[in-house]
């Protein structure tokens, strides 16, 4: 950045792409040749700068047309959450205890990115859409459980936690049943809680992310 500066090239969409692409590239043969799984953060982060770019470019929309910029992100969370699938499922061919330890972290990781950006932007939803988002935590819970994540049933969790205040706020804060609702919602939240503690405890290996 500080080249370009210097030499007063423009940033445009086009360099953009061209130089993620390219760093996404030199990381994945330097992947190739090490097989450090540390890597695959850095080609991640790279491809993901590449494909907002090329949205950008493509559909020729701004940081303001939040509708589009929802569903790309929504998308690329989607797609964290199978990489770090793929990272986890390596760890359980390696027989290197530092590899495997180092796969795990890493797919943590990005299990919580996916898990973060899919549910961060499906709690804006409004309308007919949130019936989408409650399918999307019903999914979040059970592949939590699927792949012994603790990590996206904890956010699963919090995220559930979170809609319930929404709903509590949108519906009842006018309304003169208002305290009635905050004790409701307490009585839910406490539910959820409950609820997560025995899912981690009854499906979810200690061990996993």
């Amino acid at each position: 950045f500080v080249f370009l500066d210097e030499t007063r090239t423009k940033l445009t969409l086009e360099l953009q792409i061209s130089i993620s692409c390219a760093f996404a590239f030199l990381y994945a043969i330097a992947y190739w040749v090490t097989r450090r799984v540390i890597l695959m953060l850095f080609i991640t982060g790279f491809l993901s700068w590449a494909y907002y770019a090329a949205l950008f470019k493509v559909f020729d929309f701004s940081v303001f047309d939040a509708d589009l910029i929802k569903w790309a992100t929504l998308l690329i969370g989607v797609a964290y959450v199978f990489v770090g699938y793929g990272i986890r499922i390596g760890s359980a061919e390696s027989s290197d205890m530092h590899e495997t330890h180092e796969r795990n972290t890493i797919s943590g990781l990005l299990y919580i990115l996916g898990t973060a950006a899919i549910l961060g932007v499906g709690i804006t939803f409004e309308g007919i859409l949130e019936l989408f988002y409650v399918l999307l935590l019903f999914v979040s819970f059970y592949i939590s459980v699927a792949i012994r994540s603790r990590s996206i049933l904890i956010l699963s969790s919090g995220f559930l936690v979170g809609y319930i205040m929404k709903l509590t706020a949108k519906y009842f804060a006018d309304s003169l049943s208002w305290p009635i609702a905050l004790i409701g919602s307490g009585f839910l939240v406490i539910a959820v809680g409950y609820g997560t503690y025995y899912i981690n405890k009854t499906y979810i290996n200690k061990t996993q992310n």
